[in-house]
């Protein structure tokens, strides 16, 4: 979700681009396939439920793209990549339609450490629990101002396999510079190439801060699943920076 926000945030706001639809239940899908199919396979598709990565949590719909010129559209394009966000092109497995889908952005589940089928079960739940989540986009004054000192370091990406595939994961310094415990922490975590361009974009939880405050004065290794294993990581900087605080 946060970098579905962070995607989004760095669309211009004179864009109009709003997201219209991101989870869906099996019953919203299969209504949307439906649908498609009494309008003759036209118009936006749907995908058959129980493959669409709406219901895994893992996609959603903008609206106001079609206005968009090819410079605008490819600027849209380049901020879904840097947040793992791919737009696609061509038809769903077995349709044979080679229909656009317009609206439609999605993420790998893959880069979050689970397979498709295990995000499908997880996210087969009421829709008014998907709405609970601690991350917020707008944060109070001392919490922005708290950011500034929490000091990352020592940066370095290890691998190790996980249920039969080869997995990245970053491990950190987190150091608290403040005079407050903190509990919750979220990281933007940035990687370039060697000409200094912008390739990835990743919000992480370090999940170890559940477990164990992180006091004044104090450093914490955090190592945090970042995703499958890149061949280009080793070309250029990794940066990281506190965006989310809670104590």
């Amino acid at each position: 979700m946060r970098n579905a926000e962070g995607f989004i945030a760095e669309i211009p706001e004179k864009y109009h681009v709003t997201i219209n639809s991101s989870f869906r239940s099996y019953g919203d899908q299969e209504l949307l396939y439906e649908r498609w199919l009494a309008r003759g396979k036209t118009g936006i598709p749907a995908a058959k439920p129980g493959t669409s990565r709406h219901e895994a949590g893992f996609a959603f719909d903008l609206n106001r793209l079609q206005g968009l010129t090819f410079n605008q559209w490819n600027g849209v394009l380049n901020a879904g990549a840097r947040y793992g966000f791919a737009y696609l092109l061509g038809d769903f497995p077995g349709e044979g339609t080679q229909k656009f889908d317009w609206p439609h952005f999605q993420a790998n589940p893959l880069d979050y450490g689970l397979t498709f089928s295990e995000a499908l079960a997880e996210n087969r739940v009421r829709r008014e629990s998907i709405q609970q989540c601690v991350w917020k986009t707008d944060l109070p004054k001392e919490a922005r101002d708290y950011l500034s000192r929490l000091i990352i370091s020592d940066l370095h990406f290890t691998t190790a396999p996980w249920r039969g595939q080869e997995l990245t994961y970053l491990d950190a310094q987190v150091t608290n510079n403040g005079d407050w415990n903190v509990r919750r922490l979220e990281l933007r975590v940035e990687l370039y190439d060697r000409l200094g361009e912008l390739l990835q974009v990743r919000l992480l939880h370090p999940a170890d801060l559940y477990k164990a405050l992180l006091k004044p004065g104090t450093t914490l290794g955090v190592h945090l699943l970042y995703g499958r294993v890149y061949d280009f990581w080793a070309d250029g900087p990794l940066k990281a920076r506190a965006t989310y605080v809670e104590w």
